[in-house]
């Protein structure tokens, strides 16, 4: 039972920058120093907590708070002309590589000029 004159923790929305199995980059964490820097990916936002609950590495998950997190910009979110450029670049350095590449990744295919 509450008490007289306490109120409860405001509910924090969640950011809607960060979506499930966004990638992010954990940042300007004083108690985790050790994970500062690291990758790690969003499984979900824990509502109670106001804080987003992250994989980091195979085995650990934490709930970190939205302003500690910074969203890892993935390739298939760049626009296409973007995404042309660095395969021209990357098919320049290392041919074999980028051709194996363009046989898995349907999301490449506009690369292929065949």
């Amino acid at each position: 039972k509450p008490m007289a004159g306490a109120s409860s923790p405001a509910t924090v929305p969640p950011d809607p920058t960060f979506s499930k199995g966004d990638v992010v980059r954990v940042e300007n964490l004083k108690s985790r120093q050790d994970l500062n820097g690291q990758q790690a990916t969003i499984l979900g936002f824990h509502e109670a907590s106001g804080r987003y609950m992250v994989a980091v590495g195979p085995t650990e998950a934490i709930r970190l708070r939205s302003s500690n997190l910074q969203l890892v910009p993935h390739l298939l979110n760049l626009p296409p002309e973007v995404i042309e450029q660095v395969g021209l670049w990357l098919l320049r350095r290392n041919p074999p590589s980028v051709l194996r590449l363009l046989r898995t990744c349907q999301h490449a295919r506009f690369l292929c000029k065949a």
